[in-house]
């Protein structure tokens, strides 16, 4: 488990995102039904989306205005939606259609043109689909940023870099308004969480800092994308044959 943590991360960092997905799909393989998987996948999720936004706040990339009012909009809808208590046959409709819909959103998603720091503002629409993404972060257990970035790239809302600061900080907010809203649920804090915490830290630094030097970021993402597709079509199998 420890080892396969480490590789999501160490992956998924250097794509420009937090993991949770991934770690959901892992755990939902390993532990099938369990209702608890949302809690330590969330908070491998933040520890890794920590990480990038400490560094991209060292590097003056975030900006802080725009993503401050889709902020206002997802984390408090983030920290309801984690609160309810869905069923486990919904749980994992929900999950595998968001696992499946993420990976669609990786593989398709727009280049970027700009590289340049650029001023940047929100339309309109942007307020209820960053609610959406709350609703969805909290239910499902994943940051949000992986659907909230083909859509900033699409419309180039800002730099590359920008929105992966973005991404960054909306992932972190949003799985640490949800981990808030789960621990008032009193879901118990296991001894492994610790190495996994610690291996997903290490993917993430590691991911962050050497293997984008490596490997195309477009690479990682195509491979990514594939298996999240997979993992969410297997997902959704189980729960049409629970259904049936």
């Amino acid at each position: 488990m420890v080892v396969f943590l480490f590789l999501i991360a160490l992956v998924y960092s250097s794509a420009g995102f937090g993991g949770g997905s991934m770690y959901l799909s892992l755990l939902s393989q390993v532990f099938p039904g369990a209702s608890w998987i949302r809690f330590p996948a969330l908070a491998c999720n933040f520890s890794v989306s920590a990480i990038g936004t400490f560094n991209f706040q060292r590097a003056q990339l975030i900006p802080f205005r725009p993503i401050a009012y889709l902020l206002c909009v997802s984390v408090p809808l983030a920290m309801w939606s984690a609160s309810l208590k869905i069923p486990a046959y919904w749980f994992l409709c929900i999950l595998g259609g968001a696992i499946f819909l993420s990976g669609l959103a990786m593989l398709f998603e727009t280049k970027n043109s700009l590289n340049d720091l650029t001023q940047v503002k929100n339309p309109w629409w942007m307020y209820p689909i960053a609610a959406a993404i709350g609703v969805l972060s909290g239910i499902t257990g994943i940051g949000g940023g992986i659907y909230l970035a083909p859509i900033l790239h699409r419309i180039q809302w800002a730099s590359v870099k920008q929105i992966a600061a973005t991404t960054s900080i909306f992932i972190c907010l949003n799985s640490l308004a949800s981990l808030i809203a789960l621990s008032r649920n009193g879901p118990r804090w296991e001894p492994e969480y610790f190495a996994w915490i610690v291996a997903v830290l290490l993917g993430g630094y590691v991911g962050s800092r050497c293997s984008i030097r490596f490997l195309r970021p477009k690479q990682v993402k195509v491979v990514t994308a594939i298996i999240l597709m997979f993992v969410g079509i297997k997902l959704l199998f189980d729960w049409w044959n629970q259904g049936s």
